[in-house]
């Protein structure tokens, strides 16, 4: 029997769920395992176990022809651009710099990032590859949230789960929230189920800014959400998230304690930043030093960080500007807006769209206030999916779904017999 038209290319599935997990785990080299074991950097294995699906399926059969705008190129390009100006810099970092590492880090997350894209472009059946990639995010965000309540509260009484620190686990539980809605909006509507879990766990991981850029995305997207969603789900959700909330400040006392100390106590009467304010003023004086092409890759941490055992400067425009000077944060500017503006060309966007663009936006956001570089790799990794998916809506059909969201089954049934509901492949 003929293969039902709308399931994804057989390549496609494989190569995504690799390279969720590359994101999701992060850096890691086996030595750490055992010293006996060479220091080889696993993400270049996630990197070729995602290439050889589609190195092996996508050459043996003739590609389905698609268009790509002239915008979704140039926008890829930008961000070549800057992950490149950046890594070239390293032949002008100061002496201790970590070159080394953090390009490989701008070199495996480009590449991650490009194929990725190159995936979700070529691939039939897309909107069964978005329904699965939000099911994963959903999934792994549950799993994240069970292992935190789990081992409980770090020494600063904040949690997080397998390693990945407060301001990871506070991106994996908006990640979760995201999915819970995008897959209600499907028809799933046990996924809001866990929704107040989530913001739960995003509370107790204590991530001010993580919280912070949660707050301005949702706040973008209010009027969006009640537009595409039904009432009643936006109206349950909400009373659910609202009554667990109350719920857990009322009957768990230490959650309460934590919530006062960390968000009143230190945040509002104690003006704790956690040393962001000299983190931007020490990485702010590099680029005012070096303005055109900054001070090379990785200039804070060898000029001033290891002084004062700070690893980042937590701020990613700010790192862009004072390794890369003027012209990498142009190019910065420059690769998520015109991202973002790739994206946004194809209005009005299906909620599955929406939410990736919103969710990209959010990490980025996330990335003023905490990481490296390569801590900001879910950002392109959402922005460039949105720029692209936005494109194939609108050649496919022009039109979107309406408001109720049909199910997902309807994209594995075939042609025969009945017509699907304005679909896009």
């Amino acid at each position: 029997m003929r293969r039902p038209a709308h399931l994804p290319s057989p390549w496609a599935l494989p190569s995504v769920a690799v390279l969720l997990v590359l994101f999701l785990a992060g850096g890691f080299t086996l030595d750490r395992i055992s010293p006996g074991l060479p220091a080889l950097d696993l993400r270049w294995v996630g990197l070729a176990a995602a290439a050889i699906p589609v190195a092996l399926f996508s050459g043996s059969r003739r590609r389905q022809e698609r268009s790509t705008d002239v915008d979704v190129h140039v926008a890829r390009t930008l961000f070549l651009a800057w992950a490149a100006w950046l890594s070239i810099s390293a032949v002008w970092s100061p002496d201790q710099a970590r070159v080394a590492d953090n390009v490989t880090s701008l070199v495996v997350m480009a590449a991650a990032a490009l194929l990725v894209w190159f995936v979700i472009t070529y691939t039939r059946g897309l909107p069964l590859v978005l329904e699965r990639l939000w099911t994963w995010f959903y999934g792994v965000a549950a799993l994240y949230l069970v292992a935190a309540l789990a081992a409980g509260p770090g020494i600063q009484g904040r949690y997080s789960a397998f390693g990945g620190g407060p301001n990871v686990f506070v991106r994996v539980m908006v990640f979760g929230l995201v999915a819970s809605v995008v897959l209600a909006w499907y028809g799933r509507r046990l996924a809001l189920c866990l929704a107040p879990g989530f913001v739960l766990g995003a509370v107790l991981s204590g991530s001010r800014g993580g919280l912070l850029a949660a707050l301005v995305v949702a706040a973008a997207l209010a009027l969006p959400l009640v537009r595409l969603l039904p009432r009643r789900i936006v109206i349950r959700s909400t009373l659910a998230v609202l009554a667990a909330a109350a719920t857990a400040v009322v009957a768990l006392p230490s959650v309460r304690d934590f919530l006062v100390e960390r968000f009143v106590d230190q945040t509002a009467e104690q003006q704790n930043d956690a040393g962001r304010g000299s983190i931007y003023h020490d990485v702010f004086e590099i680029a005012v030093q070096h303005p055109l092409t900054g001070a090379g890759l990785d200039s804070y941490y060898a000029l001033v960080g290891r002084f004062v055992d700070f690893e980042h400067p937590h701020n990613l425009v700010l790192a862009t500007t004072a390794d890369g000077g003027l012209i990498g944060l142009v190019l910065l500017v420059l690769a998520v807006g015109s991202l973002t503006a790739a994206a946004l060309r194809h209005r009005p966007l299906e909620l599955p769209v929406l939410m990736l663009l919103a969710t990209g936006w959010f990490v980025l956001l996330a990335s003023m206030f905490s990481g490296s570089y390569y801590d900001s790799r879910f950002a392109w990794f959402f922005l460039g999916l949105a720029a692209v998916c936005a494109q194939r809506q609108e050649h496919h059909h022009g039109v979107v779904t309406t408001a109720q969201g049909p199910s997902i089954r309807w994209w594995a049934q075939s042609d025969a017999g009945r017509r699907p509901p304005r679909q896009w492949t």
